[in-house]
């Protein structure tokens, strides 16, 4: 899906209007893009004084039909990225839970319990609700070596929070975002299609 960048997450931040901006790929999913001007947004976030909440804010404040965003959906899910930016802290800042997609590689796993720590560090500092919600074991490959050397090592120091269900490596994958479709519409019987109907399963299920 192709993005103006005038109707983004950042000119929603910036009018503190989000209805202008909500796409509508699928029947009852609703999409509020991102696009290259957040690269912007640090800086004029850095000076207010409320800066790690503006996020949040806007999620609690912004009208849309008569209900503020939060009311209005069942889930709000927001992908982040993963430096430590202030984007992120605004993110952690306005989120109940953290899922955590790892990737079965030796660098994921390295830079994993700094990632939880900042997650714990956002928790105590200013957001007392969030929560770690789970763990997703991402391009699993049961032909390699190291994927279960991961695997198994997460599971070693993360059990109580790792889904069972694993996403594993495909080209499919690839070949959906070339087309700039989910893989759940390209190819919905495909095997990763399935493990994402598990994992959404799994995840209701913790609720």
């Amino acid at each position: 899906m192709k993005v103006n960048k005038k109707e983004s997450i950042y000119q929603a931040l910036i009018e503190g209007e989000a209805k202008p901006f909500l796409k509508e790929p699928f029947q009852g999913l609703y999409l509020l893009p991102s696009s290259i001007d957040l690269v912007g947004l640090e800086l004029e976030l850095s000076d207010l004084e409320k800066r790690e909440y503006v996020l949040r804010d806007f999620l609690e404040e912004t009208n849309l039909n008569g209900k503020d965003l939060l009311s209005t959906f069942d889930f709000i899910f927001i992908d982040s990225p993963p430096s430590l930016s202030l984007i992120t802290v605004n993110i952690l800042c306005a989120s109940q839970g953290v899922v955590i997609p790892l990737q079965c590689e030796y660098y994921a796993l390295e830079g994993l319990s700094l990632l939880v720590k900042t997650v714990r560090g956002i928790k105590e500092a200013f957001n007392p609700e969030l929560r770690l919600f789970g763990m997703v074991l991402m391009m699993y490959d049961p032909r390699n070596r190291l994927t279960h050397e991961v695997a198994e090592e997460v599971k070693k120091h993360f059990k109580w929070i790792v889904f069972e269900t694993v996403i594993p490596r495909s080209v499919k994958v690839s070949e959906a975002q070339s087309f700039g479709k989910p893989i759940l519409d390209y190819e919905p019987n495909h095997k990763v299609s399935e493990a994402f109907r598990k994992l959404a399963e799994e995840f209701l299920g913790r609720l």
